[in-house]
């Protein structure tokens, strides 16, 4: 029996490629969806587009992993440990969250409006939800000051930290199946 030869820093550009990827379709949908809330009359649900659009894009990034873990076998046929496949799906996640943290930056000097027309058309929906005044102002408050914490450089930090854990747990784990659906297996 051959031992396998392993590519120890070969996975990086599989990482790069679906990172970069997906991060420009996780960006994109949250774009989106941020826009789409803005041109949006008030509704009397919480449901804007923009929480639908995180909550898509969340689950698109999720596979991230898969696809880094089928390009790194496409250039390497070769059994692959779970655990290798679970390193990349991480990696992966963590590029996702970089790509989609810097062209959120870059986007805020293109359209520097975007954050304060985004938060004007939550708070328009909170108030069109007929709460009572105090739960409607206690909402408003906290989101007003959640979006003044993420122009700072600690709220992008952490924002960039969540969203490492986030897609990185998420792609870990779809890392791990991109191991089982795509590697050849030994006999």
């Amino acid at each position: 029996m051959e031992p396998h030869q392993t590519n120890e820093a070969s996975y990086w550009n599989s990482v790069a490629m679906a990172g970069l990827l997906f991060g420009l379709i996780v960006f994109a949908v949250n774009i989106i969806g941020g826009y789409m809330t803005i041109q949006t009359e008030s509704a009397d649900t919480l449901m804007a587009e923009s929480m639908i659009a995180g909550l898509l894009s969340c689950l698109i990034g999720a596979f991230g992993g898969l696809m880094a873990v089928k390009y790194y076998v496409k250039e390497y046929p070769q059994p692959l440990l779970i655990g290798r496949g679970a390193v990349i799906g991480l990696a992966t996640g963590v590029v996702i969250a970089l790509v989609f943290s810097v062209l959120s930056l870059l986007w805020n000097v293109i359209d520097p409006a975007y954050t304060e027309n985004l938060m004007e058309s939550t708070i328009a929906n909170i108030e069109a939800m007929g709460l009572n005044e105090a739960q409607q102002q206690d909402m408003i408050d906290s989101i007003a000051e959640q979006m003044q914490q993420m122009q700072t450089t600690g709220g992008v930090l952490m924002a960039f930290g969540m969203n490492a854990l986030l897609y990185g747990i998420l792609n870990l784990l779809t890392g791990m199946l991109g191991v089982k659906f795509f590697a050849p297996h030994e006999d």
